[in-house]
């Protein structure tokens, strides 16, 4: 089995499948489940042959004993053999770094992990909060483990304090507090906007550069306010 998995799917494994389908996973993936009710005995529900659906799970994955990550599931899917295999309904992920501090809390509607590189991805109504309280949204995130990076491929919008910016793409250096967005952008700081491309913002101290045909649209009174100090 190649050891890129879907990880909530490895796990629904791991609680619910055949015992050889059981231990095939356990192999790749440590696993904290919460029992429910659709883990209980009859809790599985057999849609055909070779097919089973779990309910509610809750798994960590602890490579060396430290906690590299967690998630809540609403639904994970196992066909026979573990061939094809789904999770949906992501309640949250918790991504911690090597020291164990929170970096971000996911919401998705379904996730794919890789055990080896410690890299995720999420997609659909995808939401990304740190605990400094910057907010992304957009469709499509991977989680970098090697560099502590979000990565959105596509349209993103990205809060942080009274600045909102949207991009094509962009780059979210999380423990450095650092956003880079090569293409084009558009960053609103209050009432005033600035749109051009190649942004590098640093969230920790509002600094940033952008390049490429810089337009400003600036509101008269901050401007009238901000002169008057």
């Amino acid at each position: 089995m190649n050891r890129t998995v879907r990880l909530a799917i490895a796990v629904g494994i791991a609680l619910a499948a055949a015992a050889a389908s059981y231990l095939l996973v356990a192999r790749y993936l440590g696993r904290d489940q919460q029992p429910s009710a659709a883990t209980q005995p009859g809790g599985d529900r057999v849609s055909s042959p070779g097919a089973a659906t779990i309910g509610e799970s809750t798994v960590t994955y602890s490579p060396g004993g430290r906690t590299a990550w967690k998630v809540k599931l609403d639904q994970i899917k196992l066909q026979s053999g573990g061939q094809s295999i789904a999770a949906t309904g992501l309640r949250e992920a918790l991504i911690y770094n090597e020291s164990g501090k929170p970096l971000v809390r996911l919401t998705a509607q379904r996730i794919e992990g890789n055990t080896r590189t410690r890299d995720l991805q999420v997609s659909g109504s995808v939401r990304a909060v740190t605990p400094e309280g910057a907010v992304l949204d957009t469709e499509t995130v991977k989680w970098v483990a090697a560099e502590e990076k979000l990565q959105s491929p596509g349209q993103m919008t990205m809060r942080a304090k009274d600045t909102v910016f949207t991009a094509a793409s962009c780059d979210f250096f999380v423990s450095q507090n650092l956003v880079k967005c090569p293409g084009k952008v558009t960053m609103q700081v209050g009432n005033n906007t600035l749109i051009g491309k190649g942004l590098t913002y640093n969230m920790k101290t509002e600094d940033f550069s952008m390049v490429g045909g810089v337009q400003a649209i600036f509101n008269p009174d901050t401007v009238r306010e901000v002169l008057s100090r």
